[in-house]
């Protein structure tokens, strides 16, 4: 598994979601229509506990915890710009 980010929406996170800390998690969330039905990917500014997998980008670490990897288990997660929505999106695959 991995983690890519493309620019454009790395300096989104930078403007819109950072406030305390420099990371941003990936994570399943009740909800949605994900690869897992009934979860859907969702993101948050918070700290690691235990990391299952991490990518550093301009001082942002972007990561998954291991108590989520289930979810993406096999799979990468791929952040890129969305032009017309003006924000990222998140693709698993």
């Amino acid at each position: 598994m991995h983690i890519n980010v493309d620019q454009k929406a790395v300096q989104w996170y930078k403007d819109e979601l950072i406030n305390t800390s420099p990371f941003i998690r990936f994570y399943p969330r009740y909800g949605g229509g994900g690869h897992i039905p009934g979860f859907a990917i969702a993101v948050i500014d918070d700290p690691p506990e235990t990391v299952h997998v991490s990518k550093e980008i301009e001082q942002i670490t972007f990561y998954v915890e291991e108590k989520d990897a289930w979810f993406f288990e096999g799979l990468n997660i791929d952040v890129t710009w969305d032009e017309n929505l003006e924000e990222p999106k998140i693709n698993i695959q």
